[in-house]
């Protein structure tokens, strides 16, 4: 696992994979290993991090996400987001995971990364997902309260890894970038969609974003 550093500070809390280039450092990568913590014993969840469920009425408790070298486990009942409120990133940064959906689902439920995070458990929230699903798809959407809007809709992409039949799970790595001009987003290093950096807000907090009913290994 690796933590993201910011110029002025570093953060002890885990994302995936996150990294700002800030000013006077942009040479230099943001990512470092570090252990991964333990859950708070309040929620269940790793240290710092918070759930926020699509639906209201939806039990927290539904949601299992547990560090468990060396990667992190999810598994859902009801669809939400995954954040630590002190990963929150500007400027020019990337975010990336690399996924493992461990169990297929009947309806081929979606999972990935969120940037651009603000006020995620108020009725204002706002953020920008990227999500792939089992049958070769990635979506781009926006959240903003409780109205979703498509950037990419629904689209088949080869870059996507598709389980054998029978076969083992595959490993799919997302990674979004965003420049000074355009962001850019990519699954398993190849590109797949970019859009100028003025029509996607992408400033905020970086998380994940699971669906119904799904298994995953996070590594």
């Amino acid at each position: 696992m690796n933590i993201f550093r910011r110029c002025a500070m570093a953060s002890t809390a885990i994302l995936l994979v996150a990294a700002a280039a800030c000013q006077g450092d942009r040479e230099t990568s943001a990512a470092e290993d570090t252990a991964l913590p333990a859950p708070a014993p309040e929620s269940g969840l790793p240290v710092g991090w918070e759930v926020r469920l699509d639906r209201p009425g939806d039990d927290p408790s539904g949601v299992e996400f547990t560090a468990s070298e060396p990667r992190y486990q999810v598994r859902t009942g009801p669809a939400g987001i995954l954040f630590n409120a002190a990963l929150s990133v500007s400027d020019e940064f990337h975010a990336a995971a690399t996924i493992v959906q461990t169990t297929p689902t009947q309806h081929g439920e979606a999972y990935g990364l969120f940037v651009g995070g603000k006020n995620l458990q108020e009725d204002t929230q706002s953020y920008l997902y990227f999500l792939i699903r089992e049958d070769g798809k990635f979506l781009i959407k926006r959240r903003i309260g409780a109205e979703t809007a498509s950037v990419q809709a629904w689209t088949e992409h080869t870059a996507i890894a598709l389980r054998p039949d029978g076969g083992e799970a595959p490993e799919n790595s997302l990674r979004i970038d965003a420049g000074s001009e355009a962001v850019s987003f990519s699954i398993n290093g190849e590109e797949v969609a970019q859009f100028p950096r003025a029509e996607v807000d992408v400033d905020g907090i970086v998380g994940l974003r699971v669906n119904h009913g799904l298994n995953l290994a996070i590594a």
